[in-house]
Protein backbone atom coordinates (compact mmCIF):
# COMPACT_ATOMS: atom_id res chain seq x y z
CA UNK A 1 0.00 0.00 0.00
CA UNK A 2 2.86 2.42 1.37
CA UNK A 3 4.79 1.32 -2.05
CA UNK A 4 2.04 2.74 -4.64
CA UNK A 5 0.88 5.33 -2.60
CA UNK A 6 4.80 7.16 -2.76
CA UNK A 7 5.08 5.94 -6.86
CA UNK A 8 1.93 7.88 -7.49
CA UNK A 9 2.77 10.98 -5.91
CA UNK A 10 6.38 11.15 -7.09
CA UNK A 11 5.26 10.17 -10.56
CA UNK A 12 2.43 12.50 -10.75
CA UNK A 13 2.99 15.40 -8.24
CA UNK A 14 5.85 17.66 -10.55
CA UNK A 15 2.90 17.41 -13.33
CA UNK A 16 0.26 18.60 -11.23
CA UNK A 17 2.18 21.44 -9.65
CA UNK A 18 3.63 22.86 -13.20
CA UNK A 19 -0.01 21.82 -14.92
CA UNK A 20 -1.90 23.48 -11.80
CA UNK A 21 0.41 27.23 -11.97
CA UNK A 22 0.43 27.40 -15.54
CA UNK A 23 -3.23 26.72 -15.68
CA UNK A 24 -3.63 29.84 -13.01
CA UNK A 25 -0.65 32.00 -15.30
CA UNK A 26 -2.94 31.21 -18.51
CA UNK A 27 -6.21 31.85 -17.78
CA UNK A 28 -6.31 35.78 -16.99
CA UNK A 29 -4.70 36.09 -20.50
CA UNK A 30 -6.57 37.87 -23.03
CA UNK A 31 -7.98 34.59 -25.04
CA UNK A 32 -7.54 32.74 -21.67
CA UNK A 33 -10.14 30.30 -22.06
CA UNK A 34 -8.63 29.67 -25.50
CA UNK A 35 -5.23 28.92 -23.97
CA UNK A 36 -6.29 27.34 -21.42
CA UNK A 37 -8.24 24.67 -23.24
CA UNK A 38 -5.01 23.98 -25.23
CA UNK A 39 -3.22 23.22 -22.42
CA UNK A 40 -6.31 20.97 -21.17
CA UNK A 41 -6.95 19.54 -24.55
CA UNK A 42 -2.98 18.77 -24.86
CA UNK A 43 -2.50 16.97 -20.83
CA UNK A 44 -6.08 14.95 -21.41
CA UNK A 45 -3.71 13.51 -25.17
CA UNK A 46 -0.28 13.24 -23.48
CA UNK A 47 -2.12 11.26 -20.46
CA UNK A 48 -3.85 8.80 -22.97
CA UNK A 49 -0.82 8.13 -24.79
CA UNK A 50 1.51 7.31 -21.94
CA UNK A 51 -1.21 4.81 -20.87
CA UNK A 52 -0.81 3.79 -24.40
CA UNK A 53 2.68 3.87 -24.53
CA UNK A 54 2.50 1.80 -21.23
CA UNK A 55 0.58 -1.22 -22.72
CA UNK A 56 2.94 -1.42 -25.17
CA UNK A 57 6.30 -1.27 -23.59
CA UNK A 58 4.87 -4.31 -21.32
CA UNK A 59 3.31 -6.31 -24.32
CA UNK A 60 5.46 -5.79 -27.22
CA UNK A 61 8.69 -5.38 -28.71
CA UNK A 62 7.82 -1.82 -30.12
CA UNK A 63 8.97 0.56 -27.26
CA UNK A 64 13.13 1.04 -26.42
CA UNK A 65 12.67 2.98 -23.27
CA UNK A 66 15.81 5.04 -24.01
CA UNK A 67 14.84 5.90 -27.71
CA UNK A 68 11.26 7.28 -26.74
CA UNK A 69 13.20 9.57 -24.06
CA UNK A 70 15.59 10.56 -26.05
CA UNK A 71 12.70 11.77 -29.12
CA UNK A 72 9.55 12.96 -26.40
CA UNK A 73 11.91 14.31 -23.72
CA UNK A 74 14.02 16.68 -25.95
CA UNK A 75 11.37 18.70 -27.62
CA UNK A 76 9.23 18.86 -24.40
CA UNK A 77 12.49 20.83 -22.78
CA UNK A 78 12.05 23.36 -25.98
CA UNK A 79 8.40 23.57 -25.60
CA UNK A 80 8.91 24.43 -21.81
CA UNK A 81 11.32 26.69 -21.96
CA UNK A 82 9.57 28.45 -24.44
CA UNK A 83 6.32 28.37 -22.42
CA UNK A 84 8.38 30.30 -19.39
CA UNK A 85 9.38 33.30 -22.02
CA UNK A 86 5.85 33.34 -23.25
CA UNK A 87 4.10 33.26 -19.38
CA UNK A 88 6.83 35.99 -18.66
CA UNK A 89 6.14 38.05 -21.65
CA UNK A 90 2.19 38.11 -21.60
CA UNK A 91 -0.02 40.17 -20.26
CA UNK A 92 -3.28 39.62 -17.95
CA UNK A 93 -6.58 41.07 -19.29
CA UNK A 94 -9.60 39.46 -20.62
CA UNK A 95 -10.67 40.12 -24.35
CA UNK A 96 -13.95 42.47 -23.03
CA UNK A 97 -11.16 45.00 -21.29
CA UNK A 98 -9.14 44.90 -24.14
CA UNK A 99 -12.02 45.77 -27.01
CA UNK A 100 -13.54 48.23 -24.00
CA UNK A 101 -10.06 50.22 -24.28
CA UNK A 102 -9.71 50.05 -28.17
CA UNK A 103 -13.53 51.76 -28.42
CA UNK A 104 -12.59 54.11 -25.82
CA UNK A 105 -8.98 55.10 -27.63
CA UNK A 106 -11.35 55.33 -30.61
CA UNK A 107 -14.26 57.66 -29.45
CA UNK A 108 -11.59 59.57 -27.96
CA UNK A 109 -9.69 60.16 -31.07
CA UNK A 110 -12.95 60.89 -32.80
CA UNK A 111 -13.98 63.26 -30.50
CA UNK A 112 -10.59 65.39 -30.84
CA UNK A 113 -11.13 65.06 -34.58
CA UNK A 114 -14.53 66.89 -34.54
CA UNK A 115 -13.17 69.37 -31.86
CA UNK A 116 -10.46 70.69 -34.09
CA UNK A 117 -12.62 70.79 -37.04
CA UNK A 118 -15.18 72.78 -35.20
CA UNK A 119 -12.45 75.07 -34.27
CA UNK A 120 -11.10 75.81 -37.84
CA UNK A 121 -14.43 75.81 -39.37
CA UNK A 122 -14.87 79.36 -36.76
CA UNK A 123 -11.80 80.56 -37.64
CA UNK A 124 -12.91 80.60 -41.04
CA UNK A 125 -9.68 78.63 -42.20
CA UNK A 126 -11.22 75.99 -44.16
CA UNK A 127 -9.91 72.92 -42.48
CA UNK A 128 -11.78 69.74 -42.16
CA UNK A 129 -15.18 69.78 -40.44
CA UNK A 130 -16.85 66.99 -38.49
CA UNK A 131 -18.56 64.67 -41.28
CA UNK A 132 -17.80 62.17 -44.07
CA UNK A 133 -14.41 61.14 -44.06
CA UNK A 134 -12.17 62.70 -46.32
CA UNK A 135 -13.75 66.08 -47.57
CA UNK A 136 -12.88 69.46 -46.03
CA UNK A 137 -14.87 72.56 -46.31
CA UNK A 138 -13.42 75.78 -48.39
CA UNK A 139 -15.65 79.69 -48.52
CA UNK A 140 -17.09 79.80 -52.02
CA UNK A 141 -17.21 83.63 -51.06
CA UNK A 142 -20.81 83.80 -51.55
CA UNK A 143 -22.86 84.59 -48.16
CA UNK A 144 -20.03 82.55 -46.11
CA UNK A 145 -21.67 79.40 -47.30
CA UNK A 146 -18.97 77.02 -47.52
CA UNK A 147 -18.76 74.09 -50.03
CA UNK A 148 -17.42 70.48 -49.32
CA UNK A 149 -14.12 69.97 -51.34
CA UNK A 150 -12.89 66.25 -51.83
CA UNK A 151 -9.56 65.48 -51.12
CA UNK A 152 -7.94 61.83 -51.45
CA UNK A 153 -10.07 59.07 -49.89
CA UNK A 154 -8.31 56.23 -48.73
CA UNK A 155 -8.73 53.07 -50.65
CA UNK A 156 -11.32 51.11 -48.98
CA UNK A 157 -10.46 47.83 -50.63
CA UNK A 158 -6.88 48.12 -49.61
CA UNK A 159 -7.75 48.54 -45.87
CA UNK A 160 -10.06 45.69 -46.09
CA UNK A 161 -7.43 43.67 -47.24
CA UNK A 162 -4.75 44.39 -45.18
CA UNK A 163 -7.65 43.69 -41.98
CA UNK A 164 -8.30 40.57 -43.42
CA UNK A 165 -4.25 39.39 -44.05
CA UNK A 166 -3.94 41.02 -40.57
CA UNK A 167 -6.94 38.59 -39.16
CA UNK A 168 -6.11 35.55 -40.84
CA UNK A 169 -1.99 36.04 -39.08
CA UNK A 170 -3.66 36.56 -35.99
CA UNK A 171 -5.54 33.32 -35.90
CA UNK A 172 -2.89 31.55 -37.44
CA UNK A 173 -0.61 32.51 -34.81
CA UNK A 174 -3.01 31.92 -32.21
CA UNK A 175 -3.44 28.16 -33.37
CA UNK A 176 0.23 27.47 -33.51
CA UNK A 177 0.80 29.02 -30.22
CA UNK A 178 -2.15 27.24 -28.88
CA UNK A 179 -0.75 24.02 -30.76
CA UNK A 180 2.87 24.51 -28.74
CA UNK A 181 1.07 25.33 -25.25
CA UNK A 182 -0.60 21.49 -25.76
CA UNK A 183 1.90 19.72 -26.98
CA UNK A 184 4.15 20.97 -24.00
CA UNK A 185 1.52 19.52 -21.76
CA UNK A 186 0.80 16.63 -23.53
CA UNK A 187 4.46 16.03 -23.45
CA UNK A 188 4.79 16.41 -19.80
CA UNK A 189 2.24 14.26 -19.21
CA UNK A 190 3.19 11.21 -21.60
CA UNK A 191 6.74 11.19 -19.52
CA UNK A 192 4.83 11.18 -16.12
CA UNK A 193 1.42 8.87 -16.69
CA UNK A 194 3.77 5.54 -17.15
CA UNK A 195 5.13 5.53 -14.27
CA UNK A 196 1.84 5.64 -12.67
CA UNK A 197 0.05 3.68 -14.81
CA UNK A 198 3.00 1.14 -14.68
CA UNK A 199 1.65 0.38 -10.60
CA UNK A 200 -1.31 -0.99 -11.81
CA UNK A 201 0.73 -3.74 -12.80
CA UNK A 202 1.64 -4.27 -9.87
CA UNK A 203 -1.54 -5.13 -8.20
CA UNK A 204 -1.48 -8.46 -7.97
CA UNK A 205 1.71 -10.39 -7.37
CA UNK A 206 2.50 -13.63 -8.77
CA UNK A 207 1.01 -16.61 -6.61
CA UNK A 208 -1.26 -14.21 -4.98
CA UNK A 209 -5.18 -13.98 -4.86
CA UNK A 210 -6.76 -11.60 -6.78
CA UNK A 211 -8.89 -11.08 -3.92
CA UNK A 212 -6.41 -10.82 -1.09
CA UNK A 213 -6.11 -8.35 1.60
CA UNK A 214 -2.85 -6.90 0.04
CA UNK A 215 -4.44 -6.88 -3.56
CA UNK A 216 -7.20 -4.38 -1.97
CA UNK A 217 -4.06 -2.72 -0.18
CA UNK A 218 -2.40 -1.79 -3.28
CA UNK A 219 -5.31 -1.18 -4.60
CA UNK A 220 -6.30 2.02 -1.71
CA UNK A 221 -2.40 3.27 -1.77
CA UNK A 222 -2.71 3.59 -5.21
CA UNK A 223 -5.86 5.47 -4.84
CA UNK A 224 -5.47 7.31 -2.08
CA UNK A 225 -2.53 8.70 -3.59
CA UNK A 226 -4.30 9.82 -6.92
CA UNK A 227 -6.85 11.42 -5.06
CA UNK A 228 -4.11 13.44 -2.73
CA UNK A 229 -2.43 14.25 -6.08
CA UNK A 230 -5.70 15.77 -7.38
CA UNK A 231 -7.03 18.01 -4.39
CA UNK A 232 -3.81 19.93 -4.29
CA UNK A 233 -3.57 20.63 -7.78
CA UNK A 234 -7.24 21.96 -7.53
CA UNK A 235 -6.68 23.89 -4.61
CA UNK A 236 -2.96 25.17 -5.64
CA UNK A 237 -4.82 26.43 -8.49
CA UNK A 238 -7.24 28.68 -6.65
CA UNK A 239 -4.38 30.11 -4.48
CA UNK A 240 -2.66 30.64 -7.79
CA UNK A 241 -5.40 32.42 -9.24
CA UNK A 242 -5.18 34.71 -6.16
CA UNK A 243 -1.62 35.17 -5.39
CA UNK A 244 0.50 38.03 -7.14
CA UNK A 245 1.43 37.39 -10.63
CA UNK A 246 4.78 37.81 -10.46
CA UNK A 247 5.15 35.47 -7.36
CA UNK A 248 3.51 32.46 -9.42
CA UNK A 249 5.51 33.28 -12.28
CA UNK A 250 8.60 32.72 -9.99
CA UNK A 251 7.09 29.74 -8.80
CA UNK A 252 6.37 28.33 -12.13
CA UNK A 253 9.73 29.04 -13.63
CA UNK A 254 11.62 27.68 -10.77
CA UNK A 255 8.90 24.23 -11.47
CA UNK A 256 9.89 24.25 -14.69
CA UNK A 257 13.17 24.81 -13.88
CA UNK A 258 13.62 21.67 -11.78
CA UNK A 259 11.21 19.54 -13.98
CA UNK A 260 13.91 20.40 -16.94
CA UNK A 261 16.58 19.51 -15.17
CA UNK A 262 15.71 15.68 -14.30
CA UNK A 263 14.16 15.83 -18.02
CA UNK A 264 17.92 16.44 -19.22
CA UNK A 265 19.30 13.66 -16.83
CA UNK A 266 17.02 11.22 -18.92
CA UNK A 267 18.06 12.25 -22.68
CA UNK A 268 21.75 12.45 -21.59
CA UNK A 269 20.98 8.71 -19.99
CA UNK A 270 19.55 7.76 -23.59
CA UNK A 271 22.20 9.33 -25.58
CA UNK A 272 24.94 7.41 -23.49
CA UNK A 273 22.77 4.18 -23.93
CA UNK A 274 22.22 4.89 -27.72
CA UNK A 275 25.72 6.01 -28.96
CA UNK A 276 27.90 4.97 -26.37
CA UNK A 277 29.03 8.17 -25.35
CA UNK A 278 31.31 8.68 -22.36
CA UNK A 279 30.81 11.68 -19.74
CA UNK A 280 32.88 12.91 -17.06
CA UNK A 281 32.98 11.45 -13.74
CA UNK A 282 31.75 13.67 -11.75
CA UNK A 283 28.96 14.25 -14.21
CA UNK A 284 28.12 10.64 -14.72
CA UNK A 285 27.87 10.43 -10.54
CA UNK A 286 25.41 13.35 -10.46
CA UNK A 287 22.93 11.86 -13.17
CA UNK A 288 23.17 8.58 -11.41
CA UNK A 289 21.86 9.77 -7.75
CA UNK A 290 19.39 11.72 -9.58
CA UNK A 291 17.84 8.83 -11.27
CA UNK A 292 18.14 6.79 -8.15
CA UNK A 293 16.34 9.33 -6.04
CA UNK A 294 13.69 10.71 -8.51
CA UNK A 295 11.74 11.71 -5.39
CA UNK A 296 14.03 14.75 -5.11
CA UNK A 297 12.09 15.93 -8.04
CA UNK A 298 8.40 15.95 -6.18
CA UNK A 299 10.59 17.07 -3.21
CA UNK A 300 12.13 20.24 -4.61
CA UNK A 301 8.99 21.58 -6.61
CA UNK A 302 7.02 21.15 -3.28
CA UNK A 303 9.71 23.63 -1.48
CA UNK A 304 9.92 26.06 -4.64
CA UNK A 305 5.98 26.45 -5.27
CA UNK A 306 4.83 26.11 -1.45
CA UNK A 307 5.96 30.50 -1.57
CA UNK A 308 1.97 30.47 -3.16
CA UNK A 309 -0.48 28.84 -0.57
CA UNK A 310 1.65 30.24 1.92
CA UNK A 311 1.32 34.21 0.45
CA UNK A 312 -2.53 33.15 -0.07
CA UNK A 313 -2.35 32.33 4.01
CA UNK A 314 -0.65 35.03 5.29
CA UNK A 315 -2.59 37.78 3.37
CA UNK A 316 -5.95 36.47 4.28
CA UNK A 317 -5.41 35.02 7.65
CA UNK A 318 -8.23 36.08 10.64
CA UNK A 319 -7.01 39.76 11.50
CA UNK A 320 -6.18 41.01 8.14
CA UNK A 321 -9.72 39.53 7.01
CA UNK A 322 -11.13 41.75 9.76
CA UNK A 323 -9.08 44.82 9.35
CA UNK A 324 -10.27 44.82 5.54
CA UNK A 325 -13.85 44.29 6.69
CA UNK A 326 -14.49 47.10 8.83
CA UNK A 327 -13.32 49.33 5.97
CA UNK A 328 -16.08 48.10 4.01
CA UNK A 329 -18.90 51.00 3.52
CA UNK A 330 -21.90 48.21 4.05
CA UNK A 331 -22.16 45.03 6.15
CA UNK A 332 -22.85 42.60 3.01
CA UNK A 333 -19.25 44.17 1.44
CA UNK A 334 -18.05 43.40 5.42
CA UNK A 335 -19.42 40.08 5.16
CA UNK A 336 -18.46 39.21 1.37
CA UNK A 337 -14.53 39.93 2.23
CA UNK A 338 -15.16 37.53 5.26
CA UNK A 339 -16.31 34.64 3.19
CA UNK A 340 -13.54 34.79 0.76
CA UNK A 341 -10.37 35.09 3.26
CA UNK A 342 -12.48 32.13 4.47
CA UNK A 343 -12.54 30.33 1.40
CA UNK A 344 -8.77 31.72 0.45
CA UNK A 345 -7.66 30.36 4.14
CA UNK A 346 -9.41 26.40 3.25
CA UNK A 347 -7.80 26.28 -0.47
CA UNK A 348 -4.30 27.03 1.44
CA UNK A 349 -4.53 24.73 4.30
CA UNK A 350 -5.53 22.30 1.27
CA UNK A 351 -2.53 22.82 -0.60
CA UNK A 352 -0.02 22.92 2.51
CA UNK A 353 -1.99 20.00 4.29
CA UNK A 354 -1.28 17.98 0.51
CA UNK A 355 2.20 18.80 0.71
CA UNK A 356 2.67 17.87 4.00
CA UNK A 357 1.64 14.14 3.46
CA UNK A 358 3.52 14.26 0.07
CA UNK A 359 6.76 15.05 2.27
CA UNK A 360 6.23 12.42 4.51
CA UNK A 361 5.53 10.34 1.49
CA UNK A 362 9.01 10.51 0.27
CA UNK A 363 10.81 10.91 3.16
CA UNK A 364 9.53 8.51 5.88
CA UNK A 365 7.72 6.35 3.61
CA UNK A 366 10.83 5.99 1.44
CA UNK A 367 12.46 5.10 4.35
CA UNK A 368 9.85 2.85 5.33
CA UNK A 369 10.16 1.22 1.98
CA UNK A 370 13.99 1.22 1.65
CA UNK A 371 14.40 -0.92 4.59
CA UNK A 372 16.72 -3.78 3.71
CA UNK A 373 15.05 -6.13 1.21
CA UNK A 374 15.08 -9.91 1.34
CA UNK A 375 15.67 -11.85 -1.95
CA UNK A 376 13.06 -14.28 -2.76
CA UNK A 377 13.46 -17.82 -2.55
CA UNK A 378 14.45 -19.57 -5.43
CA UNK A 379 11.85 -21.31 -7.47
CA UNK A 380 11.78 -24.97 -9.16
CA UNK A 381 12.94 -25.99 -12.36
CA UNK A 382 14.03 -29.58 -14.28
CA UNK A 383 17.31 -30.71 -14.65
CA UNK A 384 17.18 -32.56 -18.59
CA UNK A 385 20.60 -33.63 -19.17
CA UNK A 386 22.82 -30.87 -19.51
CA UNK A 387 20.42 -28.20 -20.04
CA UNK A 388 18.27 -26.10 -17.20
CA UNK A 389 15.03 -26.29 -18.53
CA UNK A 390 11.97 -23.35 -16.93
CA UNK A 391 8.17 -23.62 -18.81
CA UNK A 392 7.50 -20.53 -19.73
CA UNK A 393 4.46 -20.39 -18.29
CA UNK A 394 5.93 -20.08 -15.29
CA UNK A 395 7.48 -17.05 -16.64
CA UNK A 396 5.67 -15.37 -18.57
CA UNK A 397 4.32 -12.67 -16.00
CA UNK A 398 6.54 -9.79 -16.46
CA UNK A 399 8.18 -9.79 -12.96
CA UNK A 400 11.29 -11.25 -12.22
CA UNK A 401 11.89 -15.20 -11.15
CA UNK A 402 15.06 -15.67 -9.10
CA UNK A 403 16.48 -20.14 -9.72
CA UNK A 404 19.05 -21.87 -8.07
CA UNK A 405 21.80 -24.46 -9.28
CA UNK A 406 24.33 -26.15 -6.94
CA UNK A 407 27.28 -26.73 -9.00
CA UNK A 408 29.36 -29.98 -8.70
CA UNK A 409 31.44 -28.50 -6.25
CA UNK A 410 28.86 -27.79 -4.10
CA UNK A 411 28.61 -24.19 -4.75
CA UNK A 412 24.84 -22.49 -5.12
CA UNK A 413 24.75 -20.43 -8.28
CA UNK A 414 21.77 -18.21 -8.19
CA UNK A 415 20.54 -16.92 -11.65
CA UNK A 416 17.80 -15.02 -12.72
CA UNK A 417 14.92 -14.40 -15.44
CA UNK A 418 12.50 -11.81 -16.58
CA UNK A 419 9.85 -10.97 -19.47
CA UNK A 420 10.71 -8.29 -20.80
CA UNK A 421 8.35 -8.09 -23.75
CA UNK A 422 6.44 -10.14 -26.51
CA UNK A 423 9.08 -12.64 -27.32
CA UNK A 424 12.12 -11.55 -25.10
CA UNK A 425 13.50 -12.86 -21.61
CA UNK A 426 16.05 -11.12 -19.51
CA UNK A 427 18.05 -13.88 -18.77
CA UNK A 428 21.59 -13.50 -16.30
CA UNK A 429 23.37 -14.23 -13.02
CA UNK A 430 22.10 -12.97 -10.11
CA UNK A 431 25.04 -10.57 -9.72
CA UNK A 432 27.07 -8.19 -11.33
CA UNK A 433 30.44 -7.51 -11.87
CA UNK A 434 30.30 -3.87 -9.53
CA UNK A 435 28.67 -5.39 -6.71
CA UNK A 436 28.86 -9.34 -6.81
CA UNK A 437 26.47 -12.16 -5.87
CA UNK A 438 24.46 -9.36 -3.89
CA UNK A 439 21.08 -10.15 -5.83
CA UNK A 440 18.30 -8.23 -6.72
CA UNK A 441 15.14 -7.68 -5.90
CA UNK A 442 11.79 -6.66 -7.22
CA UNK A 443 10.08 -3.98 -6.01
CA UNK A 444 6.82 -1.84 -7.20
CA UNK A 445 7.42 -3.25 -10.84
CA UNK A 446 10.99 -2.46 -10.98
CA UNK A 447 14.33 -4.27 -10.63
CA UNK A 448 16.39 -2.81 -8.41
CA UNK A 449 20.26 -4.27 -7.28
CA UNK A 450 20.30 -5.12 -3.49
CA UNK A 451 24.13 -3.51 -2.65
CA UNK A 452 23.40 0.16 -4.48
CA UNK A 453 20.15 0.28 -5.00
CA UNK A 454 20.54 0.77 -8.58
CA UNK A 455 17.24 0.46 -10.36
CA UNK A 456 17.57 -1.79 -13.58
CA UNK A 457 16.18 -0.64 -16.88
CA UNK A 458 15.02 -4.33 -17.78
CA UNK A 459 15.40 -3.60 -21.18
CA UNK A 460 19.06 -4.24 -20.94
CA UNK A 461 19.20 -6.94 -18.91
CA UNK A 462 20.65 -9.76 -20.32
CA UNK A 463 23.56 -6.73 -21.91
CA UNK A 464 26.89 -6.60 -20.18
CA UNK A 465 27.51 -3.10 -18.56
CA UNK A 466 27.14 -1.31 -15.45
CA UNK A 467 25.21 -2.92 -12.69
CA UNK A 468 23.57 -5.26 -15.14
CA UNK A 469 23.32 -8.65 -14.15
CA UNK A 470 25.86 -10.98 -16.01
CA UNK A 471 24.03 -12.21 -18.88
CA UNK A 472 23.62 -15.90 -19.62
CA UNK A 473 22.84 -17.48 -23.03
CA UNK A 474 19.46 -19.16 -23.55
CA UNK A 475 16.75 -21.08 -25.90
CA UNK A 476 13.76 -21.09 -26.48
CA UNK A 477 12.33 -24.47 -27.41
CA UNK A 478 9.23 -25.95 -27.18
CA UNK A 479 7.32 -23.71 -25.07
CA UNK A 480 10.46 -24.15 -23.05
CA UNK A 481 13.68 -21.85 -21.58
CA UNK A 482 16.50 -23.38 -21.10
CA UNK A 483 19.87 -22.19 -19.88
CA UNK A 484 23.25 -24.93 -20.21
CA UNK A 485 24.92 -25.74 -17.14
CA UNK A 486 28.40 -25.52 -17.95
CA UNK A 487 27.36 -22.06 -18.27
CA UNK A 488 26.47 -21.96 -14.48
CA UNK A 489 29.39 -24.14 -14.09
CA UNK A 490 31.38 -21.43 -15.34
CA UNK A 491 30.44 -19.28 -13.30
CA UNK A 492 30.69 -20.64 -9.56
CA UNK A 493 33.81 -18.61 -8.69
CA UNK A 494 31.71 -15.53 -8.23
CA UNK A 495 29.26 -17.07 -5.84
CA UNK A 496 31.72 -19.49 -3.75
Amino acid sequence: MLGQFIQVIVGAMPLAVVLSLSFALVRPLERGKFWAGALKWGAVAGAVGGVALTVLRETTTLVNRETVNLWIVTPAVVLELGLVVWLWLSRPGSADSRAASRRLAKSQAELGVAAGAVAAASSGTGEALPGRPGERVAADGVGGLRRPTRLLRPNRFLLATRLRRSTRLRRLGGFVGAGALGLAAGLLALRAVPAVALQLTSFVVPGESPASTEMLLRVLGFAAGATLVLLTAAALYVCAKAAPRVATLVCASAGFGIVIVFQLVLVARAIRAQWYMTFPSWLFRSMAWLINHERVESAALIVVSLAVPLSIWIANRRGAAAAAAADCRTPAASRLLKAQARRRRRYSGVVMTGYAAAALAVTVGVAIESREPQLSPPEQFDIVGELAVIDLDAIDDGHLHRFAYTTSSGVEVRFIVIKKNGVAYGVGLDACEVCGPTGYYEKDGKIICRLCDVIMNVATIGFKGGCNPIPLEYELDGGQLTVTLAQLEANSGIFA
